[in-house]
């Protein structure tokens, strides 16, 4: 995901994969956790933001290790059968829904 930022430090993100996440409870309930409209993808992004925008850090740690073990269903294909595939349609979903809950609005990170 950080493709032009060495691996090796630890920085400030924008976000945060959902399912390499970390985070306290209490702060996960005061930011009110994951929006539901999100059903699958962009839940993670959403909240990162709302973190950034309530003053917090969101940061990528090297000696934080995780696996996540799932099926790629999403990752391989026939572009048009892409189109089709259910978790796909969910992506494209949400996608929409974060781009109008957030339209133009710069991400708070800008002027954290």
């Amino acid at each position: 995901m950080m493709v032009d930022s060495s691996h090796h430090h630890t920085m400030d993100v924008d976000w945060m994969m959902g399912s390499c996440l970390c985070v306290r409870r209490s702060l996960f309930e005061r930011l009110g956790g994951f929006d539901e409209r999100f059903v699958m993808y962009f839940e993670d992004a959403d909240l990162c933001r709302r973190a950034w925008k309530a003053g917090m850090r969101v940061v990528y740690h090297p000696a934080a290790r995780m696996v996540h073990y799932h099926r790629r269903e999403g990752s391989d294909g026939f572009v048009l059968w892409q189109l089709f595939r259910r978790t796909n349609r969910l992506h494209i979903q949400s996608w929409v829904k974060y781009l109008r809950k957030y339209g133009k609005e710069p991400h708070p990170r800008l002027f954290a």
